[in-house]
C-alpha cells in the first residue's frame, strides 16, 4: 500500500471514530480523547515525520498488523454505544499508533543494518578477489616486464610499468592500515567516482577502521557519507562536467575528526539547513529519500560526537568530530 494512502486511512479511521463519539458520548469526554490524542501527537512529533519513510522504506505485512487492529478497534466504536466500550477501543487505537511509531523506525534501521551487512559481505569478497587477483598475475607482469627489457623496448617497457604501478597503488591506497571491513567499502566507491569521472582523494592521517565506533557503524557511517558524495557528484557532473570529493581523517586533542568534500547541487537551498534533521532533504534528486543523511547524524549523536556542514559555491563540506573515548 502507497504511504500516503495508508496514512490517509489511518487519519480516516480516526475521523469516522471521533464522529460516532461526538454523536453517542458527552462533548467533554470527546474533548478530553481529543486532548489526549494531541498529547500523543505532540510527544511523538519525530516519529511522525519518520512514518511515511518508514511505511515506504517496510513491506505492507509488517505494518499491517496495527492497520487490522486499528480497524477491529473502530468497527466496535461504530457497531456499539456503551460508552466504556467504544472509548476502551479508542484507547486500543491510540497504542497501536503509539507503539507503530516506536517500533516502525528500529524495524526500519534493523533492515538497513542487515542490507548493509549483505552488501560490504559482497564487497569484502570482491575486495579479496582483486588481491588474489594482483597476487596471481604479478608473475605475469615480471614476465612482461622482462621480455620488453630484453627486447630493448625500454619505453613500453616504462609505460607498461606506470600503467601497472597506478593499479597497485590504487588498491595500496586503500587497503593500507585498514581492516578490511573498511578497505572494501573505501575501493568501491574509489571505482565508482572513477568511473563516473570524479576526481577522488583520500587522505588518511589516521585509518577510517580506528574510528572510535563499532565496525558496523563504521560502515553504515563511511558507506552513507561515500554514498551521498558520489551520487551528489554525479549531479553536479551531469551538470558541469567535472566533479570531485575528499575524505579526510586526522586526530586532534582526543578527537577524532572526519572530514568530507564534494561538489552537490541543492535545486532548493532552503533544504541544506535540515539536510540532516528531516527525511526527504538529500542532494541526490527527487528519487532519493534522505535516508542516509538521517543515519549519519543519529550515529554521530549516538557516539556523543558533532556534526557541522557549510555549502559555499556547490561545494559542501561536512565535519564529524567525535571523542576517541567515548562516554558509557
Amino acid at each position: 500500500m502507497n504511504s500516503i494512502l495508508y496514512i490517509v486511512f489511518i487519519c480516516s479511521m480516526y475521523l469516522m471514530a471521533y464522529f460516532k463519539l461526538f454523536i453517542d458520548q458527552h462533548q467533554l469526554v470527546v474533548m478530553l480523547l481529543v486532548g489526549i490524542h494531541v498529547a500523543v501527537i505532540m510527544l511523538h512529533r519525530k516519529e511522525i515525520n519518520m512514518l511515511s519513510l518508514s511505511l515506504s522504506t517496510l513491506p505492507f505485512k509488517k505494518t499491517s498488523f496495527f492497520l487490522v487492529l486499528q480497524v477491529i478497534f473502530l468497527a466496535v466504536i461504530i457497531t456499539t454505544i456503551q460508552g466504556s466500550s467504544q472509548i476502551i477501543s479508542l484507547i486500543g487505537m491510540f497504542v497501536c499508533e503509539v507503539v507503530r511509531l516506536r517500533k516502525l523506525p528500529i524495524e526500519v534501521k534493523e533492515q538497513h543494518e542487515f542490507q548493509q551487512l549483505s552488501k560490504k559481505l559482497e564487497e569484502m569478497n570482491e575486495h579479496f578477489l582483486t588481491v588474489r587477483s594482483q597476487r596471481h598475475d604479478f608473475l605475469k607482469h615480471v614476465s612482461a616486464l622482462e621480455f620488453l627489457i630484453e627486447h630493448e623496448t625500454n619505453h613500453e617497457a616504462k609505460e607498461y610499468f606506470h600503467t601497472l604501478l597506478g593499479e597497485y597503488n590504487t588498491v595500496n591506497q586503500v587497503i593500507k592500515g585498514e581492516d578490511s571491513h573498511i578497505s572494501s567499502i573505501l575501493l568501491k566507491y574509489k571505482r565508482i567516482a572513477e568511473q563516473r569521472g570524479t576526481d577522488i582523494e583520500y587522505n588518511f592521517n589516521v585509518p577510517v577502521s580506528s574510528l572510535p565506533m563499532k565496525p558496523i557503524h563504521q560502515v553504515q557511517l563511511i558507506a552513507n557519507l561515500l554514498e551521498n558524495a558520489v551520487e551528489a557528484s554525479q549531479s553536479y557532473h551531469d551538470i558541469y562536467h567535472q566533479s570531485a570529493f575528499t575524505l579526510k581523517t586526522e586526530s586532534h586533542g582526543g578527537i577524532y575528526i572526519l572530514e568530507i568534500i564534494n561538489n552537490a547541487i541543492f535545486t532548493d537551498k532552503s533544504e541544506i539547513d535540515y539536510m540532516f534533521e528531516k527525511f526527504g532533504t538529500t542532494s541526490k534528486g527527487k528519487d532519493h529519500q534522505g535516508l542516509g543523511t538521517f543515519i549519519i547524524s543519529n550515529l554521530v549523536k549516538s557516539y556523543n560526537g558533532r556534526l557541522s556542514f557549510q555549502y559555499i559555491e556547490n561545494t559542501i563540506n561536512i565535519k564529524i568530530k567525535i571523542p576517541l573515548i567515548v562516554k558509557g
